[in-house]
């Protein structure tokens, strides 16, 4: 029987206590892992791996080699140009979240729901999630399924714990599903999904070298051992001589995880599964697909699947119209003469060649060259290539008509999303999802004390918790500002509630808008949050129609200020005014009690004509402070 740990400089022996789960561990992979070597009818009879692969090179217009001398090299690239506008039309939408936080009586926290939305919003600017976002849509529209992880990484300074929530990227080759008859937006009903990278010996010994059991892992492939049944260079993928896999093996029913670096489970990640607050284990990942195949099957259809084949026909029929066309610059002959060889150099123009009869040649096809039906032939798959892709006139880029109005590219855009359809609402359930991941982290590890400081009140020690500052904000009285967002054990006592608001109004007189929210974690966890993500779009606007924007905005809103003799609040003007145009200090401050001129310009017309430039607007004294939300 071998020791319970043995390092003889190449294999790790597995303690009797842990061969059971290890082998366990191992089977299931095994059976995850030749799903993707299986040919499916769901992939059109390949494989998971050739699909990925097949996907992969349509989206980039792959130009495959000759198959033979004589064949025309041509990809017309539809493919690639229709994703674009696919990606383009996503990504303007500019999906944010909207988190609302409920107690366990099913009351609404607002105070908590904005201050934990403006916690995500910054630990997503500290990552630069719109990289990820970006790498994750180009995937999502390309290939059968694409995931997130959603990770901690521990970063200490000073004593202080100052680390992050990440998010990892995961292709379709990368995470492995236990049950692939399982949809994706039921992945918590997944008995056991395994994740999957490659990393160099040398950079993974930053985050495992630590481990008791690091000094077993081995980079590259190594031998084959066998003990206790146990293949114990277990490898998923190949690797190079310096490099090692990274397999993390989770279990939301069996209240497992593990990660395996070449085949050696890690003693320091070995435990039980991350937890939500009132103690429910989840998976830490999220899954997207572009459209559903069948509600028996995990992997989705992507719209480059679709594509790619009529693309294929419309590149069949270039390539014969192509050929056709050669054939008749450059018909095939038949020599009568079999007891001499002629070179095509005879054709050659201005050639001269003697003792060659022209009536030896003959040609063996005889037309004339492309016709107006095999270009009608192609008209007709490209008409059909754009009704499958259901492109639209603002998807093309095509302006039509005359100049239109800032509501017309408006509507015109939102028409363009709605014929996407089912890949906006499962683009959405997926980021949905990673806020509802990245909410789950926060709770885990953010809302834990950062270090200890010397209190010079209890002339103790007493630990410190994180802040997050979330910049260019739209505050409570319309105004843009900071929002800090404190955690910490405690509600805060009376004076510091009134030293905060005067800090902030403080400020506020400096033109700099500042609303502090404190969290108290302790009350946090015995409140039993409950939490509900909404994502809204609000799309990337331009420059030019931002400024169109306002400028309809403004002038319906001087028309319905002549109608109802309501005045306009100029100051709020003036803020959207320098927001638009990224102008500041264009006004002067306007003094109290100046008589107002109401809204002209109905029915078109800019603001302004028909007003006394040397009279402005009524400026209303801004009586809205920042609200200091002392959740819980």
């Amino acid at each position: 029987m071998p020791n319970e740990e043995q390092n003889d400089g190449v294999i790790f022996i597995p303690p009797p206590e842990e061969a059971e789960w290890v082998k366990r561990h191992r089977d299931n992979i095994t059976k995850m892992k030749e799903f993707m070597n299986h040919n499916h009818k769901r992939f059109d009879g390949l494989t998971l791996l050739q699909t990925y692969y097949a996907n992969e090179d349509a989206a980039v217009s792959y130009l495959r080699p000759k198959r033979n001398d004589d064949e025309v090299r041509i990809v017309s690239g539809s493919t690639e140009k229709r994703l674009e506008s696919i990606y383009n039309e996503l990504l303007s939408m500019n999906t944010g979240h909207e988190l609302h936080a409920f107690d366990k009586q099913d009351r609404e926290i607002k105070e908590l729901g904005e201050a934990m939305e403006d916690v995500i919003t910054r630990t997503n600017e500290l990552e630069m999630e719109e990289d990820i976002r970006a790498e994750a849509l180009s995937e999502f529209i390309t290939q059968p399924a694409v995931f997130l992880e959603e990770t901690w990484e521990d970063k200490h300074s000073s004593g202080f714990n100052i680390g992050m929530p990440r998010k990892r990227l995961k292709t379709a080759l990368e995470v492995l599903l236990g049950d692939v008859t399982i949809p994706l937006f039921r992945l918590y009903d997944q008995p056991c999904i395994v994740t999957y990278e490659r990393m160099s010996h040398q950079a993974l010994s930053r985050y495992f070298g630590k481990d008791e059991r690091w000094d077993f892992v081995k980079p590259g492939m190594n031998l084959d051992n066998d003990i206790y049944g146990i293949d114990l260079t277990f490898r998923v993928g190949m690797l190079a001589e310096h490099e090692c896999e990274i397999v993390k093996y989770y279990s939301v029913p069996d209240d497992e995880f593990t990660t395996y670096i070449n085949g050696v489970p890690m003693k320091l990640s070995m435990g039980k599964m991350p937890t939500r607050t009132y103690g429910k284990p989840y998976y830490p990942i999220s899954a997207g697909g572009a459209k559903r195949m069948s509600a028996r099957f995990s992997y989705c259809r992507p719209p480059v699947m679709t594509l790619k084949f009529i693309q294929a026909l419309t590149d069949e029929t270039i390539r014969n119209i192509i050929r056709k066309f050669r054939q008749a610059i450059e018909p095939p002959r038949a020599v009568q003469n079999s007891s001499r060889i002629y070179s095509r150099d005879i054709f050659e123009a201005g050639k001269v060649t003697y003792g060659v009869d022209a009536d030896a040649f003959k040609k063996l096809v005889d037309h004339d060259g492309v016709t107006q039906g095999e270009m009608n032939v192609l008209q007709m798959v490209r008409e059909m290539q754009d009704e499958i892709a259901s492109r639209s006139a603002t998807q093309l880029g095509i302006q039509q008509g005359e100049r239109r109005t800032a509501t017309e590219i408006v509507q015109m855009q939102k028409e363009a999303i709605q014929m996407l359809g089912t890949l906006v609402i499962n683009w959405n359930r997926f980021l949905r999802d990673a806020n509802y991941n990245r909410i789950y982290n926060i709770e885990q590890n953010m809302m834990k004390p950062s270090g200890m400081i010397y209190d010079s009140i209890s002339g103790g020690l007493r630990a410190t918790y994180r802040s997050l500052t979330l910049k260019g904000k739209t505050l409570k009285g319309g105004k843009s500002g900071n929002s800090t967002v404190q955690f910490s054990d405690r509600d805060l006592t009376e004076a510091e509630l009134l030293g905060l608001e005067k800090y902030e109004d403080k400020n506020s007189k400096r033109g700099q808008k500042i609303n502090i929210s404190n969290i108290n974690v302790k009350a946090y966890k015995e409140a039993g949050v409950k939490w509900f993500v909404i994502m809204t779009s609000k799309p990337k606007q331009t420059d030019d129609l931002h400024q169109l924007m306002f400028q309809d905005k403004l002038n319906q809103a001087a028309g319905l200020s002549k109608v109802t003799m309501r005045q306009l609040n100029a100051d709020r003007i003036i803020d959207e005014f320098e927001e638009t145009w990224r102008v500041e200090n264009w006004f002067a401050q306007t003094p109290q009690n100046q008589p107002s001129i109401q809204g002209q310009g109905v029915g078109g017309e800019l603001v302004g004509q028909g007003m006394n430039p040397r009279q402005p607007l009524q400026t209303e004294k801004q009586s809205v402070q920042p609200a200091l939300a002392n959740i819980l």
